[in-house]
């Protein structure tokens, strides 16, 4: 330990050794009278005067300094440092030199000398100044030298990744404190246990590959499924010495368990998605192949029911009109899947023109006015007066305004009320439609808007109905870059509402295809 004192002087509190390689016995018995003379700390020297002996010397024992002459019977020059240097490369090194060879001094510093002083121009303040700064310098760089080390080691520390250190026997030399977690020990345990002992589990215990980079000296990483399924992703490294020689793998295992589940779960929809638009486009086909036939279907039999061909009895106009009925019925159905199914596989087309909402609005109760009638039920429409045209595609209004209508006066009482209103928000008309029939129960209201999905009641069951009426609002909606949304309890009614922009830049101009900002149904 060094200590640093007031009047500047650097005072040893431990032994300290010094090697002195130097062959004139007068320039040693100098340096040591010099040593012995000022310096305020206990030492121990020993002096040497071959460069072979200083070799051996330094093999067997530890010094903290070393004092090195360049000129020694058995080596000269600069090759002198150099062979000591390579020895023991920790131990400062100062050389001292008859020469002021600027050349010399300069390269030897350059290469890890820690001073360079000229006999005979050297006091013993100079020398033993010298001594203690080169083994104070030695000691800082120990010191920052372990702090790296105490830095790398709590960031390894610091890691999820499970980070180990094995030697060519597969021994654990180190590892981080996530691998000692995960194997269950201390470090003390851990180091010196085998990556092929039965007591190791998981990753760490892939010794097989680790050997293969023993043998080859390349990196290697891959995937294993440990007994509790959890995925890891390793990799190790092979660590060198100077001459190649491999001392050690520095193996790193990151659980990749939720990304692998990520992955197959794409995988999955994916490919549900892709049989999705399969079915879409065979039903789209097929209910294209269906509906010609039924259009004949239903055309003959409305000839019959308006006897064209001849007089019918009344229990042949009556089976005659089912045939008519059911076989509309049935076109209904085909057209809403077909409908369905253009949009699922992005082949729906809007043809936007500009129209009177209030006109169509009151079509649509002329339309549903005699099933209405059969209920006594009133449709009355509640319009924003500054309301006049909008801009969309005009059928699929009206189909989507024929559903919500005609659902809602299914859903309603004998001698209720449906309201049907239409206001201005912002850019867009906000269309509502309102009855005060049986309501919707809380657990029913996430079977809504999907597909062949009915809510279970008692008019329900009573009304025809596929369950792809709303669904097909809402998309028809959300081609339009709108939006859906409803209200509904038990006995107090329901609203059922959508919006879409009044104008669009598509005008006349021509078709459009599905916006991908729109937004999904919402319920309030």
């Amino acid at each position: 330990m060094i200590k640093v004192i007031l009047i500047g002087q650097i005072v040893m509190e431990r032994n300290i050794k010094i090697l002195l390689i130097e062959d004139n016995l007068g320039d040693a018995y100098l340096i040591k009278e010099q040593i012995e003379e000022f310096a305020n700390f206990t030492y121990e020297l020993k002096n040497v005067e071959t460069l072979n002996d200083a070799l051996s010397v330094l093999q067997e024992q530890t010094f903290d300094v070393v004092l090195l002459d360049l000129g020694l019977p058995d080596s000269d020059g600069i090759n002198t440092f150099l062979r000591v240097y390579i020895k023991n490369p920790l131990i400062p090194i100062i050389i001292l030199t008859g020469q002021n060879d600027e050349t010399i001094w300069s390269y030897a510093v350059k290469n890890g000398a820690q001073d360079f002083l000229v006999k005979g121009q050297t006091d013993g303040r100079l020398l033993l100044g010298t001594i203690q700064c080169s083994i104070e310098r030695k000691n800082l760089a120990e010191h920052e030298l372990k702090a790296q080390e105490r830095e790398k080691k709590v960031l390894l520390d610091s890691l999820n990744e499970l980070v180990v250190f094995v030697n060519p026997y597969l021994e654990i030399i180190w590892a981080n404190k996530s691998a000692l977690e995960y194997m269950k020990m201390n470090l003390q345990k851990a180091v010196g246990m085998c990556l092929k002992s039965p007591d190791n589990r998981g990753p760490l215990s892939e010794h097989l590959q680790l050997e293969q980079i023993f043998l080859t000296g390349n990196k290697k990483s891959w995937e294993f499924t440990a007994k509790d399924n959890r995925v890891w992703f390793v990799q190790a490294i092979p660590v060198t010495e100077e001459d190649g020689t491999i001392i050690g793998i520095l193996e790193t295992c990151r659980e990749i368990t939720e990304r692998k589940i990520a992955e197959k779960l794409l995988q999955e929809k994916q490919i549900a998605e892709v049989a999705n638009r399969t079915k879409s486009e065979f039903l789209a086909c097929m209910s294209h192949e269906l509906r010609t036939p039924l259009n004949s279907i239903i055309g003959f039999s409305d000839m019959l029911h308006e006897q064209a061909y001849g007089e019918l009895n009344d229990k042949q106009l009556k089976v005659v009109g089912n045939i008519s009925k059911s076989g509309k019925h049935l076109l209904s159905l085909i057209n809403n899947i077909l409908d369905i199914s253009k949009v699922e596989a992005g082949k729906m087309e809007l043809n936007y023109n500009n129209f009177e909402l209030a006109t169509r609005l009151n079509m649509i109760r002329n339309l549903l006015s005699p099933i209405a009638d059969r209920k006594n039920i009133k449709i009355e429409i509640d319009m924003d007066s500054k309301l006049t045209n909008i801009c969309a595609d005009e059928d699929k209004f009206v189909q989507i305004m024929y559903n919500l209508v005609d659902n809602a006066i299914k859903f309603s009482y004998e001698g209720s009320l449906v309201i049907v209103g239409a206001r201005r928000k912002g850019e867009l008309v906000e269309i509502t439609v309102k009855d005060t029939g049986i309501g919707i129960k809380a657990e029913d209201h996430n079977k809504l808007f999907k597909p062949f999905s009915q809510v279970d009641s008692f008019f329900s069951k009573r009304s025809q109905g596929t369950g792809l009426g709303l669904s097909l609002v809402k998309q028809i909606v959300q081609l339009h870059g709108g939006y859906v949304w409803f209200r509904s309890n038990p006995e107090e009614g329901s609203i059922f509402a959508f919006a879409i922009p009044i104008n669009t830049d598509k005008g006349n101009s021509g078709d459009s295809k599905l916006d991908q900002n729109v937004l999904t149904a919402k319920t309030i």
